[in-house]
């Protein structure tokens, strides 16, 4: 591979070299209207064994003469929110849904979390969790939790447990949320000038071995994807969150979050099943391509393409078998408007915010790229060398730029492209131009 794997152990009670440690120290310059703002400033979590439903947060506003103070992002999905009241000093600020400028020393409030379902954690829920076992971890999100100071140039939040602290940039609003974890901390990993730091519900050799085969993968997707990173992007670095789900409660998958992603290993009764490993590294591959990627795609094609490459790379590397137009076939008969096109799906998730589409744009979906990855293979060509074609590309209307087309066609043949297209993209009464 392109990468050596290097790992080296954690050490309980150090800082993680992967967000850096201990405070930041504050720089005042002015602002447009004369007041001081903070270069950087940092929220810090103090999490307890005493009390792990709640944690305290405290952040230091002296160097600002007054400033705005933002509402944090809200998880529309969660019912029942526990918000925090925010203090500024000891005067409690009615936030609500707008910003309020305000001036005080310190800022305080505290976050609360929700048990460890029995079943395990659902990635794609995005709540604050906690486990609180005699060796307790967190699942921190900024979902309704983490406010934002207007104008400061850069937020850290860094989260204490005991002697253990783990800090992380704190996104901006065009972003990808925050997830961080803290007290199940495992190893961190090397992919390349990448560090990355596994937190894991899974046994040390287990996770140890799955990690390994994860940075093929991602070493892999890394090559296909134009990437996000840049020469301006400081935080180099990943941190991945695999969960156990017990298969009886119906659900499991993933989230990906700023340089970060969360993913469920498969369960029965405690214990692995035969598919556990591959459906882990098919969804860590497929969220991996979330934080990778900087293509700006419509929703069928940003969930398609990660779908379909998941699967391919874990065919590429042995890991497994199934690709994604077989798991198609097996899932297509119970999959809502199976008969339906991808662009019929953008359009009814799009304007209707029909979310009943979601499986068929991850089933059908990931085998429109199989089927055109197929039909470039037979004429010697891989859609590998395509994807860099969807960058700075426009989509009108959530369908395939017309160049893209055009390209795809080139490399299949007319009436190959034609059939796929017809097959996957348009309704069934809708005419395949020519």
């Amino acid at each position: 591979m392109r990468n050596p794997i290097q790992t080296t152990l954690f050490l309980s009670g150090l800082c993680s070299t992967l967000w850096g440690c201990g405070s930041l120290t504050e720089q005042q310059q002015p602002n447009e209207a004369g007041k001081n703002i903070a270069d950087t400033t940092t929220y810090n979590i103090t999490l307890s064994a005493d009390n792990p439903y709640a944690a305290r947060v405290t952040a230091d506003t002296s160097t600002l003469t007054s400033f705005e103070l933002q509402p944090p992002r809200s998880n529309q999905r969660v019912e029942n929110k526990l918000h925090p009241t925010f203090y500024c000093d000891d005067k409690p600020i009615a936030l609500g849904t707008q910003p309020r400028t305000v001036s005080c020393k310190q800022l305080r409030w505290s976050i609360f979390f929700k048990p460890r379902p029995e079943l395990g954690v659902n990635p794609a829920a995005q709540q604050n969790i906690v486990s609180a076992t005699s060796s307790p971890w967190w699942l921190i999100t900024e979902w309704d939790s983490l406010p934002r100071i207007a104008n400061v140039k850069g937020t850290q939040v860094c989260a204490t447990f005991g002697k253990e602290q783990h800090c992380k940039p704190f996104p901006t609003t065009d972003q990808p949320p925050l997830f961080m974890s803290v007290g199940n901390q495992l190893k961190e990993y090397s992919l390349g000038t990448l560090d990355v730091t596994l937190y894991s519900e899974l046994e040390k050799e287990k996770a140890d071995e799955l990690m390994h085969k994860f940075v093929e993968i991602s070493q892999y997707l890394y090559e296909v994807f134009p990437s996000n990173d840049s020469p301006s992007d400081n935080d180099n670095s990943w941190e991945l969150t695999w969960l156990t789900k017990e298969k009886s409660s119906g659900h499991y998958g993933g989230a990906a979050g700023y340089h970060s992603f969360m993913a469920n290993y498969l369960q029965e009764n405690g214990q692995p099943t035969a598919e556990s490993d591959a459906i882990l590294l098919r969804i860590s591959a497929h969220e991996s391509v979330h934080v990778i990627s900087r293509l700006k795609l419509p929703g069928w094609a940003e969930e398609s393409l990660p779908q379909y490459y998941a699967f391919k790379a874990l065919n590429k590397l042995s890991v497994d078998d199934m690709t994604a137009l077989q798991f198609w076939q097996q899932t297509k008969e119970k999959t809502p408007h199976s008969q339906d096109s991808l662009y019929q799906a953008e359009q009814q998730i799009e304007e209707n915010h029909d979310m009943s589409y979601f499986p068929l744009v991850y089933g059908k979906g990931a085998a429109f790229w199989n089927e055109v990855d197929n039909a470039l293979q037979r004429n010697g060509e891989d859609l590998d060398s395509y994807i860099s074609q969807l960058d700075q590309q426009e989509f009108r209307e959530g369908k395939l730029p017309t160049a893209f087309e055009t390209s795809l066609q080139n490399g299949i043949g007319v009436k190959a492209w034609k059939k796929i297209k017809s097959d996957y993209l348009l309704a069934n009464s809708e005419p395949v131009a020519s």
